[in-house]
């Protein structure tokens, strides 16, 4: 099922990033490791002679905020929260085919009052 495959997908990808922090001395760091990882475990079992290829889809997601200083008025007063983050996001999706998208994203939040 879908919740299997998910699971399975999921154990390896983590087990890749074991191997490569074991290998290289880190973990995977971005999100776009983490899909890249996923895919190629995809696309062995879609093109593999006798492998039932996988039945799920994952969407990869990271959110990287830029550290912005504060911005201080004349009278001494911290305006932090005037300022917008910029950061970077990036969301991936994979495919059972061993396909993956590099998406857009974007939030937009409104002032409470």
């Amino acid at each position: 099922g879908v919740i299997a495959d998910c699971g399975a997908l999921g154990r390896k990808v983590e087990e890749s990033s074991m191997e490569h922090e074991q290998m290289y001395g880190t973990p995977f760091n971005t999100a776009q490791q983490w899909a890249m990882s996923a895919c190629q475990y995809c696309q062995v079992h879609a093109l593999g002679g006798g492998i039932r290829p996988f039945g799920a889809s994952l969407v990869v997601a990271e959110c990287s905020p830029r550290s912005l200083p504060p911005i201080i008025s004349e009278q001494g007063e911290d305006e932090r929260t005037t300022r917008v983050d910029t950061g970077t996001t990036n969301i991936f999706v994979t495919d059972p085919s061993g396909a993956v998208k590099n998406l857009q994203g974007s939030a937009i939040k409104s002032p409470t009052t």
